[in-house]
């Protein structure tokens, strides 16, 4: 017996295995941006990005310690969350800009959904927020944000400052033991006024005016015409404004180290901060213990509550404001759907290393792009000064004053707190003062339920339209109906009503005309429920007729197929038909 065979087309396998690479190669240069820049890497670029790396490290110290109390976590978590974000980002990100790291809004969220000093809840509530930011990401689920628009945003973001601001209130007057929300905290600072420590309140006071001054070192500009002396005396002093914190923070511990040594201080200094890089393991899904709490997979869930939908999505909102913001002063792309996989990837590696929800920071991304940042690797940089501080300079931190990272934290978010975008509202488009106001004072009450509530109004808005289309009521021998929105089945019986009320008055018009000029599109129920309208008509007013004009080519077409030609007309035709009506349909 013979077994059939047949010889091999080399020309079918060879277009199958060129077909199969070219999808890898697809996929390669989608999800792995790092392959589109490295093979262009340079020694120039090397140069820059170390300087803009180490410059954003030094900023990014300060900063950690200052977030993990914002979050009311011990003070190593903030640094464990700010170094391993910028090694995944070099790797998946699209924006050669962006840092990624703590930032004072998510630190707030996680104070607010999760136990203070509490690291292991916090941890996972990283792994989480990754893993919704991955889904979102595979299933292309960027859009959902374009629901938050850019008043709730502002508000949002300036409700959160105020927020976070007087939450360092703490730290300026030296007291402990506070509550969370905003209303409760005011109330216990004031309420122990006798605790009051005026020596860290002068001390935060006048931290808080130095760095505001120093800012305006980071803004200095030179020409590269000048001699060479002042160019580099320019740019000394720009890199002091732009890593004031570290400055601040080395010269402060400086100070408490000499009166600690002399038994001369009285400043509140920060709590110990443990020495030497976190473990690398998972996150605790169960048996996590939170105080005198044993907390399980339920009750982990329902401590992160409304978390798990808020914190996502406005860790993602700021990576895409920023990335979109810088990408478009230097001349690149950012894609949304990647910024998603790699913000989640960060967030759940993150987690890994004992770390809290991160995403881009504005603060630390403008001075990355000030200091000249040529591709994402700069961020590796930036963990290795990240690391490097965690190994070998935690002993130094327990010198630096609660005042002097509160003052830190104060003069940060001053310029968060948005003012002016009220005014251009009021000019451009008074309503959207509406979701503003209730998202800010919403957040004051909660941050979850202020947000919510301004998407919510925002959403009112758009969609009042869709549900009471604008319409104009001309009467006469011909009484025109002038249709000024798209019309669906939500509106269409805003329009059935006003006809039902000219038709039902004692002496009604010949003719009814529905004047489409501002619809572009009409959908089936509209159809029916015009053809309903016809019917009671011919039964109650048989006198007065119903007609269609100035139709576009979609709404002409659903009308036909539904069997409503006989309604369309022109205005030509209605003016032959009743030259009465001739000036008012030209008016």
């Amino acid at each position: 017996m013979m077994l059939n065979t047949y010889p091999r087309d080399t020309r079918f396998h060879q277009s199958v295995d060129q077909s199969s690479m070219n999808c890898w190669v697809k996929f390669i240069y989608t999800y792995f941006p790092i392959v589109t820049w490295l093979p262009k890497y340079s020694w120039h670029y090397l140069q820059c990005d170390v300087i803009a790396g180490v410059t954003v490290g030094l900023m990014v110290l300060p900063q950690g310690l200052a977030y993990a109390s914002i979050a009311r976590l011990p003070n190593n978590y903030g640094l464990y969350s700010s170094f391993l974000g910028g090694f995944v980002y070099c790797v998946f990100g699209t924006a050669k800009d962006i840092t990624i790291g703590p930032t004072a809004i998510l630190s707030l969220m996680v104070q607010t959904y999760s136990i203070p000093h509490c690291g292991d809840l916090a941890v996972l509530f990283s792994f989480y927020v990754g893993i919704i930011l991955l889904f979102m990401g595979i299933f292309r689920l960027g859009f959902l944000v374009r629901f938050v628009s850019v008043p709730v945003i502002s508000a949002f973001s300036s409700a959160a400052a105020i927020t976070i601001a007087c939450g360092q209130l703490k730290d300026l007057l030296g007291i402990e033991h506070l509550h969370r929300d905003f209303i409760g905290n005011l109330h216990d600072v004031f309420s122990k006024a006798g605790d009051w420590n005026f020596y860290d309140l002068g001390y935060g006071i006048v931290c808080i005016i130095i760095l505001i001054l120093m800012r305006l070192l980071s803004k200095l500009t030179w020409d590269e015409r000048m001699h060479i002396v002042k160019i580099y005396f320019y740019k000394c002093l720009w890199l002091c404004g732009i890593a004031r914190n570290a400055l601040i923070v080395f010269i402060s511990c400086i100070i408490i180290y000499v009166l600690d040594f002399k038994k001369l201080n009285e400043f509140t200094v920060i709590d110990d901060v443990k020495s030497g890089l976190p473990d690398i393991k998972p996150p605790e899904f169960t048996d996590i213990r939170c105080g005198n709490t044993t907390l399980d997979f339920v009750d982990t869930l329902s401590q992160f509550n409304s978390g798990l939908l808020v914190v996502p999505m406005l860790a993602f909102i700021e990576a895409i404001a920023i990335g979109k913001a810088f990408s478009r002063v230097n001349g690149y792309k950012v894609q949304p759907t990647q910024e998603l996989i790699a913000i989640g990837l960060a967030n759940t590696l993150n987690s890994f290393v004992s770390g809290y929800p991160v995403t881009g920071s504005f603060s630390r991304t403008a001075v990355n792009s000030q200091s000249g940042v040529k591709t994402p690797l700069a961020g590796i940089f930036t963990g290795c000064i990240v690391m490097l501080a965690i190994q070998f300079l935690t002993k130094m931190f327990q010198y630096i004053p609660k005042a002097c990272l509160g003052a830190i934290i104060i003069s940060a978010l001053i310029m968060m707190i948005d003012i002016k975008i009220i005014r251009s509202m009021w000019r451009v488009k008074k309503i959207d003062l509406f979701p503003y106001t209730v998202t800010f004072f919403g957040c004051f009450y909660s941050l979850d339920v202020g947000l919510l509530l301004g998407i919510s109004c925002s959403l009112v808005i758009v969609l009042y339209p869709i549900l009471v289309p604008f319409i104009d009521i001309e009467t006469k021998d011909v009484c025109v109906i002038r249709i000024k929105d798209n019309l669906y089945y939500t509106g269409i019986e805003h329009v059935i009503n006003k006809v039902e009320n000219i038709i039902d008055q004692s002496n009604p018009p010949i003719v009814i005309l529905l004047d489409m000029i501002g619809v572009n599109i009409i959908d089936y129920t509209v159809a029916i429920e015009i053809h309903e309208l016809l019917k009671q008509m011919e039964t109650r007013r048989p006198t007065t007729e119903l007609l269609v004009t100035n139709v576009s080519f979609g709404v002409k077409r659903v009308l036909i197929m539904a069997g409503l030609h006989h309604i369309i007309t022109s205005p030509e035709n209605v003016s032959e038909r009743f030259e009465d009506s001739h000036r008012l349909l030209y008016d």
